[in-house]
């Protein structure tokens, strides 16, 4: 929080709204030109659509913390864990908003975890956390909260209610999160896949698709197995491909990026000595 709030808000407008409306738009046309039933248009600008409510709720969330911050200047690690506090308690209690504008229902959910993602960022909350939770406890924990999502996924375990439904998956996810940050796994290719990992989310719906197309079209009867494994390289490699190609441009990179565009250089490349043997 170091610009000022004009500048954040700029710079979250251009990193999330505006690929969330040209990305959303291809994906708009992509669905309309295959006879998929599709939301008015103009409807996303103020409603969420498909798997962009993301953008929408994570600078409904940006904003709000901005806003407080500035009321309240300095008091960002009260306001972050207030914040976790009370979007948690409106989750579990069913209060939903009618319309979801700008996808505040789901910004509801998301704070809490970008929340403690914050107060992990900042400050020595996880130092602590790790000074007095072991490795070993930590990945037992990862074991057993995996086992238990997958049993309330499947039905073999079920909430009493809605409200302990909710609260429990917002446990599962805090504590997992937790968990992984305490034992900071590392693996230098998926870093460097995660490096891409926002146009990744923007794109991975349009290249599963045209490989999962191409495979019926040319060569029917492909095992399942194949198809998954297809759209998988195709959702990952597709995206990172796309990157690098909008990345050239200065019109597309921030309109579908949210990026600004890499600076030309103007610093001239060195000429190669010409050859003893080659100057006469």
């Amino acid at each position: 929080l170091t610009c000022s709030p004009g500048q954040m808000v700029l710079s979250k407008m251009r990193r999330l709204l505006l690929p969330m409306l040209s990305v959303g738009l291809l994906f708009w046309l992509a669905g309309s030109a295959i006879g998929k039933a599709q939301p008015p248009l103009v409807s996303l600008l103020y409603l969420p659509y498909a798997h962009f409510w993301f953008l929408q709720a994570t600078f409904v969330i940006m904003a709000t913390f901005l806003l407080l911050h500035r009321l309240w200047p300095g008091r960002s690690t009260a306001l972050a864990a207030g914040l976790m506090g009370l979007a948690a308690l409106i989750w579990v209690s069913g209060l939903r908003a009618t319309p979801n504008l700008f996808a505040v229902n789901q910004a509801a959910y998301l704070m809490p975890f970008f929340m403690l993602g914050y107060l992990c960022g900042h400050g020595t909350f996880l130092t602590r956390l790790k000074a007095h939770i072991p490795p070993a406890l930590a990945l037992l924990a990862l074991l057993v909260l995996t086992g238990l999502s997958f049993a309330l996924v499947s039905g073999l375990v079920r909430a009493p209610n809605e409200a302990a439904r909710a609260a429990l998956t917002l446990m599962i996810g805090a504590t997992f999160c937790l968990s992984l940050l305490i034992l900071s796994p590392r693996h230098a290719g998926l870093a460097r896949i995660g490096g891409y990992s926002y146009t990744i989310y923007l794109f991975h719906v349009f290249f599963p698709a045209g490989s999962f197309e191409s495979l019926r079209a040319f060569a029917p009867g492909t095992p399942d197995a194949l198809i998954w494994a297809t759209g998988l390289v195709a959702g990952i490699a597709g995206p990172v491909a796309a990157h690098h190609a909008l990345l050239r441009s200065r019109v597309l990179s921030p309109l579908f990026l949210g990026l600004r565009p890499r600076p030309r250089s103007t610093t001239p490349r060195p000429v190669a000595p010409i050859p003893t043997a080659q100057r006469a």
